[in-house]
């Protein structure tokens, strides 16, 4: 079951629905997540490591160095970062899973399991203490190393991929613009996953969602749903939980882009208010009418 759930969550990650999913599930795995570390807590046997304190010292400090050797060309490889194979050397809760299985069928002693379940619980409470060591080698390195741990750009997420939404997000794929788009509609997010377009399914009026898609990461988040009255809640819900973030809103109507912007919104366009101005802006320039314009002027 253990290994049926873990390759299911590998499969949903590439889903159009991950994000969707993970708000869902989010109030229950942390829940279950500390009843699960709370069982394996309990199943720790302290003497064990009272009674052979020097094995499991070399125990763990061989696991952190054999699998930081082995992390460390695979974050070179793909670009994160030498200094997160010393942040990710620990062991993984995905082993007390395994030796406990392993253990209720007999191909580990108890005493063999206690001697793993303490080397792994050891190695995941020196894990505040090896992210702490590694920010302070980036922060006393050279400033090539600190370049190469900081991202260089933050992603666009854009709430709602309807009309507006797409065309918003074709110029930033033309700009070559990192953007995340959300909308509630299958069919739409199917249309854009069949394009090559990064969207994905969920109600972005959940705060769980934008968290999920990278909201925190952002520096833009654009509102672009047809929904009137949601489109005011989620402008002022994201102000409340991200107030350094700037927001701009597609607007129905120039009383609504007014309200907009009293809730938060760094900008808000009224589709109706710009093609008049635009069709207003046209008539004007046909026929020589801009020159008589601006002699009256």
């Amino acid at each position: 079951m253990a290994m049926g759930a873990f390759l299911a969550g590998l499969l949903l990650s590439d889903s159009i629905y991950k994000h969707q999913i993970m708000a869902e599930i989010q109030p229950f795995s942390g829940l279950l997540l500390g009843l699960f570390f709370m069982s394996m807590g309990m199943s720790l046997n302290l003497l064990v490591i009272w009674d052979n304190p020097g094995v499991m010292f070399f125990a763990v400090s061989g696991l952190l160095v054999f699998k930081g050797i082995i992390l460390l060309p695979l974050a070179l490889a793909f670009g994160i970062g030498r200094l997160n194979s010393l942040a990710l050397a620990q062991s993984e809760e995905f082993f007390l899973v395994l030796f406990a299985l392993a253990f209720q069928v007999d191909l580990l002693s108890n005493l063999q399991f206690q001697q793993l379940l303490a080397v792994v619980v050891i190695s995941m409470l020196a894990t505040p203490f090896l992210a702490y060591f590694a920010q302070r080698l980036v922060r006393s390195g050279d400033s090539r190393i600190v370049a190469e741990e900081s991202p260089t750009t933050a992603p666009i997420v854009i709430a709602g991929f309807g009309r507006v939404g797409r065309r918003i997000g074709e110029i930033l794929d033309i700009a070559e613009k990192p953007y995340v788009a959300l909308d509630s509609a299958a069919d739409l997010v199917e249309n854009g996953r069949a394009d090559g377009l990064p969207v994905y399914f969920g109600d972005v009026r959940r705060p769980e969602l934008l968290k999920s898609a990278g909201a925190a990461n952002a520096q833009v988040i654009i509102v672009t749903l047809n929904d009137i009255e949601a489109t005011e809640v989620l402008v002022s819900a994201l102000r409340k939980t991200y107030p350094e973030k700037i927001l701009y809103v597609r607007g129905h109507s120039l009383v609504q882009c007014l309200e907009l912007r009293r809730l938060g919104a760094a900008g808000a366009v009224s589709e109706n208010v710009e093609a008049s101005l635009e069709l207003a802006r046209m008539a004007l320039t046909t026929g020589g009418l801009t020159k008589s314009v601006g002699k009256r002027s």
